[in-house]
């Protein structure tokens, strides 16, 4: 997920959520100082959420306006959030494996997944133009080659 929470609103957040997540209050705000990410984790399921905040950078603010609005509940639309494009969840795990020295397993099977799950439905200018902006090229068409994927992003 990402977002663009304020300190002034933590306080309000973690007390929503304390009932039914593990959320560390301390680790948001040092996230949001830091620009980075935090994570909270559902107590009925263990299952982990990472929220990234958004930083001040011309790719973080396209991430951010081409977000969708999602919920856990669909009948009732509760806990509504928004998650980032299938397309910048790509780009965010190439950078972050680039950045991790590109030795993890886990964020190159990540972006091998989307690629497969999405390979009709991605936006293949759009990936072109930001993995160039961000230098990620490179690794956007390793990608595309290891995926095995048939599509236009690159021949």
């Amino acid at each position: 997920m990402i977002s663009d929470l304020k300190q002034q609103h933590v306080r309000t957040f973690v007390k929503m959520l304390e009932p039914f997540y593990y959320i560390d209050e301390n680790m948001i705000l040092e996230a949001i100082e830091r620009r980075s990410s935090f994570n909270i984790i559902h107590l009925e399921t263990m299952l982990k959420i990472d929220i990234f905040v958004v930083k001040n950078a011309p790719y973080d603010a396209e991430t951010l306006r081409r977000r969708r609005k999602d919920t856990l509940d669909e009948e009732q639309k509760t806990a509504e959030f928004y998650l980032v494009s299938p397309k910048d969840i790509i780009l965010n795990k190439l950078k972050w494996f680039r950045l991790g020295g590109g030795v993890s397993d886990r964020q190159w099977n990540d972006v091998l997944g989307v690629l497969k799950v999405q390979k009709n439905s991605l936006d293949n200018n759009y990936l072109k133009y930001w993995a160039s902006e961000l230098k990620l090229e490179d690794l956007l068409k390793r990608a595309v080659q290891d995926s095995g994927i048939s599509n236009e992003i690159y021949k």
